[in-house]
């Protein structure tokens, strides 16, 4: 999600090795009188082909507090700007995060969502939980208010796999039920819930109808993905969004993986056949 919140000043990388060059078009912020800057702030990263990533935490004291830091490795020429509140909602303004995977994936989305409006997403409220295999479709909108800034919801649907039981995971995403479930799911993405959805426990919530894209909001959707052929419906699904959410300016994340060594396990075998496949 930093990549989203990062400031977009213009920065060159080094398509053969990596390395990040001098940001171009930066210059340094005006201090205020009295104020002094660390000597070891770096410039604000831009956009970039190769974005530095590895790296490990260490921990660091700042006005006289122990926390976190964490480090790039080897050190990078500049850093990553954390915006605020409303900086972040502002950035967001007119776009659709479409997110693709599992439990990690649920985590960004609920994260995300209540950083623009605290509560906006609740397990217990919103009837679902993170686990990764029962979670088809988190698709939440918010409008923002062109005088005051602030962020409400008006559009909320959480659906649930309503065909399996939370004990009971073995054989769940099969391909050929993936097949039959995710692209019936993913739908309600495209057009919005049906109106007579039902809700409550093991099914989800929803509140009120998809609304009409606007330049006002922010869109985040999670699709369910433990493998890749669960992708392509998923990319369906924002292909042919309705009420004019094609005009979105979308970015999409796709975290798959884990379930695919988690068939080695029968307790998590969504897909046993898998499990039955050397490691290498």
């Amino acid at each position: 999600l930093f990549l989203f919140l990062s400031q977009a000043t213009t920065i060159d990388a080094d398509e053969t090795n990596g390395s990040i060059n001098e940001p171009s078009g930066w210059s340094p912020r005006q201090l205020a009188d009295g104020e002094t800057q660390a000597e070891d702030v770096l410039p604000v990263c831009g956009r970039m082909k190769v974005a530095p990533v590895a790296g490990t935490m260490q921990m660091t004291h700042v006005d006289g507090m122990e926390g976190w830091e964490y480090k790039l490795s080897p050190p990078a020429k500049c850093g990553y700007g954390l915006w605020e509140k409303d900086q972040m909602k502002k950035c967001l303004s007119g776009t659709w995060i479409v997110l693709i995977g599992a439990s990690q994936t649920n985590i960004w989305a609920v994260q995300l969502a209540n950083m623009i409006v605290p509560g906006a997403l609740d397990v217990r409220r919103d009837f679902f939980i993170i686990d990764g295999v029962f979670n088809l479709l988190i698709d939440i909108v918010f409008e923002i208010d062109e005088d005051t800034g602030k962020a409400h919801v008006v559009y909320k649907n959480v659906l649930r796999d309503e065909g399996s039981t939370s004990t009971q995971r073995k054989g769940v995403h099969s391909v050929q039920r993936d097949m039959e479930v995710l692209p019936k799911a993913f739908k309600q993405a495209s057009t919005g819930r049906p109106l007579d959805r039902p809700t409550g426990p093991g099914k989800g919530m929803f509140w009120q109808q998809l609304p009409d894209y606007s330049r006002r909001h922010i869109r985040i959707t999670n699709f369910m993905a433990e493998y890749w052929d669960n992708v392509a419906p998923a990319l369906q699904s924002v292909e042919n969004a309705e009420a004019g959410w094609k005009a979105a300016e979308t970015t999409m994340i796709t975290s798959i993986g884990l379930w695919y060594i988690n068939n080695y396990h029968k307790t998590t075998n969504t897909r046993p056949e898998l499990g039955k496949d050397p490691l290498d």
